[in-house]
C-alpha cells in the first residue's frame, strides 16, 4: 500500500540530503552515495534504510512526519525528486504519495502538483542489502553489536563540526583516508586523527571529546563516505567503532534519528 505524508519542502530537501549523502564533484556537479530508497511510513514516522551500491556505507533515518496514510513510498531517483521540489517554495507544505509508478507532490494553496516516474520497490537498488545490514546490527547504550558477535565498544562523544575539520585538512594534503585513533594520554585517552604523509605534508589534530569509553587503544581507517557524513551533520554525535571494524555515527534529536555506518579500509 502506498503511504502518504505532509512535510515542508525545506524539510524534505534536508531529508533527501541526509539520505543521499550528496557531495560536490571536482567539476562542480553533484554526486550521490545513495541514489534511491524505500520509505516506510507508520505511526507519524518515516523510516529509511539504504546503502550505496557496494554496501560500504549504510544509512538509516527515522523522521517524524505528519502521516496521512501508512504505507511505503519508493524514490527511484533522488536527484530527480530534488529537481521537482525546486519548483516549490522552501516554506510550502506539500503532500507526498506514490500513485502506481509515479511520485506525486501536491501543494494545497495556491494549488500546484508535480508527478514524475519512480521505481517499483523490487527495483530499488540498495533495498535488500540495506535490510540485511539493518538486521545484523543492534544498538545498545554503551556498544553496537552484530548478530555474528562483533562488538563495537569504543564509544566517543564529539561535535560533528570538529570531525568535519579533518575533512577540510584532507583537502590541503590531498588525502581522502582518515586514520582515527584513540590513544592513551596522561592516565586517560585522547581522540587523534592525522591526515597526509611525508610527501604531501601532515596535519595532526587532537579532537575535543565530551567523553571516551574504551577498553584500550583503538586504531582504524575510514575513507569512502566519511566526509559526506560529516558534511551533513552538526552538533553532538556518538561514534561507535573498534580497530579495523566499521564505525557507526549516531545522532538523535527529538524529531530525527540518524544512523550511518562507514566501512574500514586497510
Amino acid at each position: 500500500m502506498s503511504g502518504k505524508f505532509k512535510i515542508k519542502v525545506d524539510e524534505m530537501k534536508k531529508l533527501l540530503s541526509l539520505i543521499s549523502l550528496s557531495g560536490q564533484t571536482e567539476e562542480g556537479g553533484k554526486d550521490y552515495i545513495v541514489k534511491d530508497f524505500v520509505m516506510k511510513i507508520e505511526g507519524n514516522k518515516g523510516e529509511v534504510v539504504a546503502t550505496d551500491k557496494t554496501g560500504k556505507v549504510f544509512v538509516k533515518v527515522i523522521k517524524t512526519l505528519s502521516m496521512v496514510e501508512p504505507g511505503k513510498i519508493c524514490v527511484g531517483n533522488i536527484s530527480l525528486f530534488e529537481k521537482f521540489l525546486d519548483r516549490f517554495d522552501l516554506k510550502d507544505e506539500v503532500e507526498v504519495n506514490q500513485d502506481s509508478g509515479y511520485l506525486v507532490v501536491k501543494r494545497r494553496e495556491p494549488k500546484m502538483m508535480v508527478r514524475f516516474l519512480t521505481s517499483a520497490e523490487d527495483n530499488i537498488e540498495s533495498k535488500e542489502m540495506a535490510q540485511t545490514v539493518d538486521k545484523i546490527w543492534k544498538f545498545e547504550e554503551e556498544k553496537v553489536v552484530s548478530e555474528k558477535g562483533t562488538t563495537l565498544n569504543a564509544v566517543i562523544g564529539v561535535r560533528a563540526e570538529d570531525i568535519h575539520s579533518i575533512a577540510l585538512d584532507s583537502e590541503v594534503v590531498n588525502e581522502a583516508t582518515y586514520p582515527v585513533e584513540v590513544l592513551k594520554n596522561d592516565g586517560g585517552y585522547i581522540l587523534k586523527v592525522d591526515v597526509g604523509d611525508i610527501q604531501t605534508g601532515v596535519i595532526r589534530r587532537e579532537i575535543p571529546t565530551s567523553f571516551i569509553k574504551v577498553d584500550g587503544e583503538v586504531k582504524s581507517k575510514y575513507a569512502f563516505g566519511f566526509r559526506n557524513v560529516f558534511d551533513k551533520l552538526k552538533g553532538d554525535v556518538k561514534l561507535f567503532f573498534q580497530t579495523n571494524l566499521p564505525m557507526w555515527v549516531i545522532k538523535k534529536d527529538e524529531d530525527l534519528e540518524l544512523f550511518y555506518m562507514l566501512s574500514p579500509v586497510s
